[in-house]
């Protein structure tokens, strides 16, 4: 949603946001059952810069058997991206991207009958971040 009705320099201002849930009778692998997305974007002149939230609920990895009885599932994780850029010439933008700001982790759980879940796996990435200049010719 712009809001290009505020008063300068915030007429720049983007905002969105959205709600995605899923469900099925069979629990499914790797079907997320709550996500939600938000972004914030700004403009101004020569320059724009952005930032996106991810946000996932806890979802399955395996589906429990009867035989071992242990249900693995993703944990539940944040995520937040930034970007922007400068518009150098009509023709030369400089831009930037970073992945993951606050370098989350990624966590299997399994839980075994009635105890607590336990760590089974732990996967950092780490921030990526991404510089270039575009030309257009």
């Amino acid at each position: 949603m712009s809001l290009s009705f505020l008063p300068r320099p915030f007429n720049g201002l983007n905002v969105r946001a959205s709600y995605t849930r899923n469900y099925a009778e069979i629990p499914t692998v790797n079907m997320i059952p709550h996500s939600i997305n938000a972004g914030l974007a700004y403009a101004f002149r020569r320059v724009n810069v952005y930032t996106n939230l991810n946000w996932r609920d806890n979802f399955p990895n395996v589906i429990p058997t009867t035989a071992t009885g242990a249900a693995r599932y993703y944990r539940h994780r944040a995520n937040l991206d930034i970007g922007g850029g400068y518009r150098i010439s009509d023709r030369y933008n400089f831009f930037f991207s970073a992945r993951n700001i606050f370098n989350e982790p990624y966590l299997i759980m399994e839980r075994q009958g009635a105890n607590p879940a336990a760590l089974q796996f732990y996967e950092v990435n780490g921030t990526n971040w991404t510089f270039g200049v575009k030309g257009t010719f």
